[in-house]
């Protein structure tokens, strides 16, 4: 054949020949025997091949297995080349990566037929496989140990359980206080170059501790107009550790739903919860009474004793005694205690507290002081607020005879405070003699001394009978 052919059929009498001694294009017809015709043969040239052979490519996710391939693929002709070429692939892979799948080829000595063969390796690739460890949460009281995270977390994708090691929980912060801390719980593995591991943190709470107690003493206090407190710094039994403090706060009621002041200033008993808490630990409730005593106040009134001497006996002194009023308090006094007569009297009075002075801050008596008024030794009367109508009768004479007198003699004063001087009854300026007036004037102040005589008279009579 031309260049660029092969023989690629031969037929004698339209049977075909055995190709095997065609090399190189050429073909030799055997001899034939006894020939007694014409033979008809036929020579079927083709032109030479160029062809690629390709080995498949194969990927898959790691499994612990090897990967193979003897897939193969001929482009550039459509003969059937199987009688012609013997093809083998070969490649394998485990682990994650990748290998070629190559691709060899025999001609079984039909290279003549070809112009070019190509070969292309394929390609074989193992994926890492997915794995998730997921770390359970965890939790423990505050001042406890870390618990032992041994079988704190699960793994999901591992082809054996074994691929990561020997796995293990720590946390990875290192605080000691109460509260929650998220993702903080982490896995320690060992690295395998066939997974993407993918680790879920867990959280840790460090929970507050139920071991502070409250223990608050009942206080008592006297009213003083100050403010008293609960001393609470000795209030807890149990100290938080650290820089952690205990905060305190005062409740009217065990629900704690009405925080007060810890502030008791007025007189009362207030019974009142004393909540402590702190940072690391529940909070503690106990229940105290604070008791604020009034103070106990005695007011007195004065005492007075004295002769009768016809004025009323008063003493407008009152003392304060017992716990007293508290600084900047206290009250006005009105003293109505009144004694004239021979006799005695309790010496009465009524108070006014002052516009800051609370009275139930105080528990206030009164105790009247005593007037009393004793005889006088000039007087006949002996007579008290209980006198006989007899002796008052006396009495009245007696004054009478007091305080009669006669015209010239000396006047005395009308009362026991008369500071003037004494004079002489029906003494004026002396007339000059020979006046033709005076015995009209003297006559006149004989009657007025008269009138004025029996006007007193009846004024002590009258009094006597009041007393």
């Amino acid at each position: 054949p031309n260049a660029g052919y092969y023989i690629s059929s031969v037929k004698v009498d339209g049977v075909d020949q055995s190709l095997n001694g065609a090399k190189d294009g050429s073909y030799t017809l055997p001899a034939i025997e006894n020939v007694t015709k014409n033979i008809d043969v036929t020579v079927t040239a083709n032109p030479k091949m160029t062809i690629t052979i390709s080995a498949a490519s194969a990927e898959k996710v790691y499994d612990g297995k090897s990967l193979t391939s003897s897939d193969y693929t001929i482009s550039g002709t459509t003969v059937d080349l199987t009688d012609c070429i013997k093809v083998s692939v070969s490649g394998t892979i485990t682990d994650a990566g990748s290998a070629e799948n190559v691709v060899s080829c025999d001609t079984k000595g039909h290279d003549y037929m070809f112009n070019v063969i190509n070969k292309v390796n394929g390609k074989l690739t193992v994926t890492k496989r997915d794995a998730v460890i997921t770390v359970n949460n965890a939790q423990k009281i505050y001042g406890e140990s870390d618990p032992v995270f041994v079988k704190g977390y699960s793994v999901t994708g591992l082809v054996n359980a074994a691929d990561l090691g020997d796995i293990k929980v720590v946390r990875e912060n290192s605080t000691e206080k109460a509260g929650s801390y998220d993702d903080v719980l982490n896995a320690n593995y060992t690295e395998n170059p066939n997974y993407n591991v993918t680790v879920n943190k867990g959280d840790f709470v460090i929970n507050k501790a139920s071991n502070l107690k409250v223990s608050v003493a009942d206080q008592n206090f006297m009213y003083d107009a100050k403010s008293h407190s609960i001393p609470l710094d000795s209030a807890v039994s149990f100290k938080a550790t650290g820089s952690d403090e205990v905060s305190y706060k005062i409740y009217a009621d065990s629900a704690a739903s009405k925080e007060i002041e810890n502030k008791f200033t007025d007189a009362g008993v207030y019974n009142v919860w004393v909540q402590a808490s702190d940072a690391n630990h529940n909070t503690a409730m106990a229940a105290a009474k604070v008791t604020v005593s009034p103070r106990e106040v005695v007011m007195t009134s004065g005492s007075s004793e004295r002769e009768k001497n016809g004025k009323a006996l008063k003493n407008d002194k009152i003392t304060v005694t017992g716990d007293g009023f508290a600084d900047g308090e206290g009250a006005s006094y009105d003293v109505t205690g009144s004694q004239t007569s021979v006799g005695s009297s309790d010496n009465t009075f009524d108070y006014t507290l002052k516009s800051n002075t609370i009275a139930s801050n105080y528990s206030i008596k009164k105790v009247y002081g005593k007037l009393k008024v004793t005889k006088n030794d000039d007087s006949s009367s002996d007579s008290s607020s209980g006198s006989s109508s007899s002796d008052k009768s006396s009495s009245s004479k007696s004054v009478a005879e007091k305080t009669s007198a006669v015209l010239g003699d000396k006047k005395a004063p009308e009362s026991d405070g008369d500071d003037g001087d004494s004079g002489v009854l029906g003494d004026r300026d002396t007339p000059n003699t020979g006046d033709s007036a005076n015995i009209v004037v003297w006559l006149s102040i004989l009657l007025a001394s008269g009138a004025s005589i029996v006007s007193i008279i009846a004024a002590l009579a009258r009094r006597k009978r009041e007393d």
